[in-house]
């Protein structure tokens, strides 16, 4: 990347008296805005504002990574093209660039003009639409950005740009000069500022999690078989476990000394234990995973899915009596929306508790107004939870295709800010992990032509259960991230900042700054600058308190 700088010294100064386009009347608009047409420039020549073009005319702006630029967006009236990114060491913050014009444009090319790289990794990536029913189109697909990108016509292409600090990455200010360039012309340039707060993160998240992952969906999107189906699966694999999330499944049985180096990984925080297996099997697996406690802290069993009736709980109670009796220490899982009688003196809260170790409701459990059935009176959902934690179990919870708006869940056309802000939710609720039911579930679409993934659920819903998107299909070798599981691995990352805030400061403190973000399951904010005002407050009350 320096070698990149060096090279553009000599076009950054021929770039230098260039700070917008001329607009449609004619008149230059501020230093804040790029809306306009294309003006002349070439290597020999100064480009200016007062020699314009008809080639096109086009708009760009910045925007926080957050931010969902759909393909109809518009640039606002307080279009940017400077930002501040503030992060902690060992996080990755982003910010988007996005183009509208009124022609086709092929070839524009990002470059990085000026700004430090040594000690800080970036990322671009090109944010592929898809539909989502008759008029949106919402960016969603992460596709890594090769050497330039086109623009349809009177259609918004947005790029990502994400910053990437290690622990060893220097706290304070740092500027940033990028530019998009067509034909060696300049559209425009943005001045971005990264200031690097003076602590790290935690270098595995804390957040604990689980997630389904399919291979058959990757070897028929991918279509692969053989040998290379291992490596495929593994890249799949090494991907969520970036940005956060834990498959349910290893790449490897416990019993392979492969997965030996999988459960160490203390990015992996969580792994499934088949309990499908004959009972000198389980027993093996179970003498493995005591030879390491945090292996057996991380395993779970995970038997049977939202039980809807008595009957259920009655299959459920066979197979954990089975598992208890061979293998106890290995911890029980079963989401649950529901809370079925089941009998005269319990319900299913209490019928659970002889088996579970770990917790897992629909996030809306916690909703006061009565998401969760009481039929025995036993009092709030929230308070029976804490209780369980007390006792040593861990609490975990859930979303899927529902609930929906109020609440905050990873739908495609849902803002950004909400993915991000389940995760302040599941801090005010002190639960400590998240289970998604799948990242691949490609079964009903072509993942990037439709997200309805469940149409026998939802015709409207969009993007549950998909997480991922099949690199073949755009060139690709190996899976595309979404734009949802950035925003979960941010949400993730400020669950520590709020941890360690919490360590430093209190709880009484921390919650205070979370109710201005979110005061429940369903009253919280859209408005970013709420957001990232009070984001800001809690790093700079850590940095302070840790540099006194």
């Amino acid at each position: 990347m320096r070698k990149l700088v060096t090279l553009l010294i000599a076009f950054l100064l021929l770039l230098s008296s260039f700070v917008g386009c001329t607009n449609n009347s004619g008149k230059t608009p501020d230093d804040t805005t790029t809306s306009g047409e294309y003006a002349e420039t070439s290597p020999e020549t100064t480009p200016s504002v007062t020699d314009p073009v008809s080639e096109y005319t086009y708009s760009t702006w910045l925007s926080d990574g957050h931010v969902k630029v759909t393909g109809e967006g518009k640039a606002p009236k307080d279009a940017q093209t400077s930002i501040t990114v503030n992060m902690a060491k060992n996080e990755k913050e982003a910010f988007n660039i996005s183009l509208r014009a009124d022609n086709n444009v092929e070839g524009i090319k990002l470059v990085m003009l000026d700004g430090e790289t040594d000690d800080m990794k970036i990322e671009i990536f090109n944010e592929y639409l898809i539909k989502t029913g008759r008029k949106y189109h919402y960016p969603d697909p992460l596709v890594p950005y090769t050497d330039s990108f086109d623009v349809e016509k009177n259609v918004t292409k947005t790029l990502m740009v994400r910053f990437d600090a290690d622990e060893n990455t220097k706290a304070g200010e740092r500027k940033y000069k990028f530019a998009l360039v067509h034909n060696d012309k300049a559209l425009a340039e943005y001045d971005i500022t990264v200031n690097v707060w003076n602590f790290a993160l935690p270098e595995a998240l804390s957040c604990e999690s689980a997630v389904g992952l399919s291979n058959d969906q990757i070897f028929m999107h991918e279509k692969t078989s053989g040998p290379l189906s291992g490596k495929i699966v593994r890249a799949y694999y090494d991907m969520l476990v970036d940005y956060g999330m834990s498959p349910y499944d290893l790449p490897y049985d416990v019993l392979n000394d492969k997965a030996d180096e999988y459960m160490s990984d203390p990015r992996v925080t969580s792994f499934r234990v088949s309990h499908s297996y004959n009972d000198s099997t389980l027993i093996k697996q179970y003498e493995k995973l005591k030879s390491n406690p945090e292996w057996l802290d991380k395993a779970y069993y995970y038997p049977f899915d939202e039980p809807g009736d008595l009957t259920d709980l009655q299959t459920i109670e066979k197979s954990c009596e089975r598992l208890k009796s061979l293998t106890p220490e290995i911890r029980i899982v079963i989401p649950f929306f529901q809370n079925i009688t089941y009998d005269n003196n319990t319900d299913e809260v209490d019928f659970l508790d002889r088996y579970l170790g770990i917790w897992c409701p629909k996030a809306p459990c916690w909703n006061k107004n009565g998401w969760l059935a009481d039929p025995l009176g036993r009092g709030y959902f929230g308070d029976r939870m804490a209780e369980q934690k007390e006792q040593g179990d861990k609490i975990w919870w859930y979303v899927c295709w529902e609930p929906g708006s109020p609440y905050c869940n990873l739908y495609v056309n849902e803002i950004g800010l909400e993915h991000i802000e389940l995760f302040w939710q599941q801090y005010f609720y002190e639960v400590d992990g998240f289970l998604y039911w799948a990242s691949n579930y490609w079964n009903y679409v072509k993942p990037y032509e439709s997200m309805a993934t469940v149409p026998h659920l939802s015709s409207t819903c969009y993007g549950d259960g998909s997480l991922l998107y099949p690199g073949k299909p755009v060139g690709v070798d190996g899976p595309v991230a979404s734009f949802r599981l950035d925003c979960i691995r941010n949400g993730m990352e400020d669950y520590d900042l709020l941890l360690m805030a919490e360590e430093l400061l209190g709880r009484s403190w921390v919650v205070d700054q979370v109710k201005k973000v979110s005061e429940s399951l369903t009253v919280h904010t859209k408005d970013a600058a709420v957001y990232f005002d009070v984001r800001n407050t809690i790093g700079d009350a850590i940095e302070a308190e840790l540099n006194k």
